[in-house]
């Protein structure tokens, strides 16, 4: 009688070589979000303990980027929304994406969550794109079915 287990299959292995993949995957990507609200948080820790005129220089000389995108990153680490973490999995890692998405009002931004308008792959003009519908509550402003499948489409 062999004491050795069963083998496993090539596809149980293949399946459990993707799950680990797609865990790792995921969590980096999941981090570039976190870094993107973490910088953003520093900058604002770093606005209140620097002496006037510091905070500018510093942007200015020592940072990889301009007072704009400081800014930006700021006004996307108040925003309660983005750094709820039942939102995390859905939002794109991306800073500029993020901060159109700081545009949305509550509401804007409820609707499009639950119509899967906002997720990890959306680009930037779609939120661009969407900052001139109207979203009061009647059905016309809704998205339907099939106009949540075409945002989907990965044109």
């Amino acid at each position: 009688m062999s004491t050795r287990p069963a083998a496993l299959s090539q596809s149980t292995l293949t399946a459990g070589r993707r799950h680990d993949h797609a865990g790792f995957i995921a969590a980096a990507w999941q981090k570039s979000i976190e870094a993107i609200i973490e910088t953003g948080r520093r900058l604002i820790d770093a606005r209140k303990e620097l002496a006037h005129g510091e905070f500018l220089a510093m942007i200015k000389n020592d940072l990889p980027f301009g007072e704009d995108t400081a800014e930006r990153l700021i006004k996307i680490a108040r925003d309660p929304r983005l750094s709820n973490s039942a939102h995390g999995r859905i939002l794109p890692p991306s800073w500029r994406t993020l901060f159109e998405l700081t545009k949305l009002n509550d509401e804007q931004f409820d609707r499009l969550v639950a119509a899967g308008v906002i997720r990890a792959d959306m680009q930037r003009w779609e939120i661009e794109d969407l900052a001139s519908v109207d979203y009061t509550p009647s059905p016309a402003t809704r998205l339907s079915a099939r106009q949540v499948e075409i945002r989907n489409q990965p044109w």
